[in-house]
């Protein structure tokens, strides 16, 4: 057994230090399904129904492949409030992660067979993947973390044909380990920063800080991920 593996999935408490990797976003370059409810209490009331399906979804890529695979909390209702009103102009449907999960691969090879093994377990499911990104060399994050995204629509136990959609991350290991060390302590920072900044006009000195912490934040992710190409000897990273 690799010591990547564990027997069930991880579940991340609220507030942890891991919690937040699973709470970046990037916008999609294509119009991508929303959920089908706009009214927030009902979407935490289906993110719950569907985290049985989406534990299930994980233990399977976890025994079959013998990965670390994490199911995030669902997301707190004040940090959905702010992804609405900051980012979805205040519509919850466009929030695609209420239910989270990850997979943590050792390797480009690794994030490479995941993300093929990803695809199939959903077409053998009969689960829609509604969204597809490859955020390693395209679409990268302003803060420079990358990983490869899905969104699958899950089906509603309580409504036959419905779905509500949730978010499975593929990561290096490599990129998670640096994310839960000096990543966790730079992004807690700019997020309080950033909050602020839309409280009180910013002087010098904290606009100064934050755009520090934002280009700190950058240059240590580039830095790893080209460290984890030069290590695997690859130049480029395409997946499949």
């Amino acid at each position: 057994m690799s010591n990547l593996a564990f027997a069930n999935p991880i579940e991340v408490p609220p507030g942890s230090r891991c919690e937040h990797l699973l709470d970046l976003s990037t916008a999609s370059s294509r119009t991508v399904r929303t959920q089908d409810s706009r009214n927030r209490d009902q979407l935490f009331h289906e993110a719950k129904l569907v985290e049985p399906i989406l534990r299930k979804f994980l233990h399977t890529i976890f025994r079959e492949l013998d990965v670390e695979v994490i199911l995030a909390p669902i997301k707190d209702s004040q940090r959905a409030g702010e992804k609405a009103d900051s980012k979805k102009a205040g519509d919850y449907s466009q929030i695609l992660d209420f239910t989270r999960g990850a997979v943590v691969a050792g390797s480009f090879a690794e994030v490479s067979r995941v993300v093929a093994f990803v695809r199939d377990l959903a077409a053998r499911e009969k689960i829609e993947i509604v969204k597809e990104e490859e955020r390693f060399e395209s679409n990268v994050r302003e803060l420079g973390y990358r990983d490869w995204q899905f969104n699958l629509a899950l089906p509603r136990p309580d409504a036959p044909g419905k779905t509500h959609i949730v978010e499975l991350q593929v990561r290096h290991r490599k990129l998670h380990e640096l994310k839960e060390a000096e990543g966790d302590v730079l992004y807690r920072e700019i997020r309080a920063l950033q909050a602020a900044q839309k409280a009180f006009p910013f002087g010098a000195e904290r606009a100064a800080r934050l755009f520090w912490l934002k280009e700190r934040h950058k240059r240590l992710f580039n830095q790893v991920y080209e460290e984890a190409k030069a290590a695997e000897g690859i130049s480029r990273f395409v997946g499949k």
